[in-house]
This record gives C-alpha cells, structure tokens and sequence, in this order.
C-alpha cells in the first residue's frame, strides 16, 4: 500500500522539513502540500523545488477557503485536498517573523497582535482542517509544531520525529 499525505503549513521550517520526508519516501505516492499565498515582495516559495516533482502538487490556499461554510461544503478547497488522503500533517503555526504578524503587533500591542494570530492560525486554521480531515474520513491527522523552529537548523536534528510516523514512513 502506497499512502497519499498532505502536509499544511508546508512552506514553514517545521513543514519543509516534513515534505521533504515524505517526498523521498517510497511509501508515499502522493504528497499534497498547502501554503497560504506569498505575498508578491517575499522571495519565491521554498515550495518552488518541487514544481516538477510527479509525486507533489502545490496548493497555495486563500483565507476565504478555512471558512466554517467553506469546510461543510464538500466541494471546498480543502476538502477537495484532503479527499484520499491517508496521513494529513499540519506544520501551521504563528511565527513571530511573519510579517502579517508584525503588522498586528505594530496595530495593537506585542501581546495583542500575536494573540490574535494564534487564535486565527494555530487554533482557527488547524481546527478547520482538522474538521476537514474528519468529513473526508482521512486515515489519521497530526499536528507537529516546534518552539523556535529556525529554517537555517535543517539537517541539524533540531526537530522530533514521532516514532509512530517513522515507522509509517
């Protein structure tokens, strides 16, 4: 049995490295790999690397498709995503880097503005998938997140490898 995976949050440190776990993995036939758009100033997403990769398609999803309606409808965008899967990752978080999140701060306060980027992302988005992934029966979800994750850290065994999916791929 060959498994299909979607990994969210791809573009991050922590869901680059889990893409490009499942991307060498014989097991896995299929690799789904959802980011939110880039803005037009950010260099070109770290995604890019696998444009012509068979086994991978890219999906670049808007705010508007982690909406409650969005996720009942069965013709979403993320539920078309998930629909298949074996294994949905989700690598989404709130960076304190992100400029978005910045910008919130700057608007309100420090603890505001991050505030309100983690009910959006790590509660809002991951719970939105998470619903997702239960209406499309997917095999089995996982959210990983990594305090401090540093994308300049790969290869360095800064980041913890459940030994349940290990073993899986």
């Amino acid at each position: 049995m060959t498994l299909s995976c979607v990994v969210a949050g791809a573009s991050g440190a922590v869901g680059q490295w889990i893409a490009k776990t499942l991307v060498a993995s014989v097991a896995v036939s299929k690799v789904v790999l959802i980011s939110r758009p880039r803005p037009s100033t950010e260099e070109k997403s770290p995604l890019a690397i696998y444009e012509t990769n068979p086994k991978v398609q890219i999906s670049y999803v808007e705010e508007s498709d982690w909406s409650a309606g969005a996720v009942a409808s069965g013709d979403g965008k993320l539920r078309t995503l998930l629909r298949g899967a074996n294994l949905v990752f989700t690598a989404m978080g709130t960076s304190r880097a992100n400029q978005e999140v910045k910008d919130a701060q700057a608007a309100s306060t420090y603890a505001q503005g991050f505030e309100a980027w983690l009910k959006k992302v790590d509660l809002g988005q991951n719970g939105a998938l998470a619903q997702a992934a239960g209406l499309e029966k997917c095999g089995s979800f996982v959210r990983i997140s990594a305090i401090g994750a540093n994308s300049s850290m790969h290869g360095t065994g800064n980041f913890f490898q459940h030994s349940a999916c290990k073993s899986v791929i």
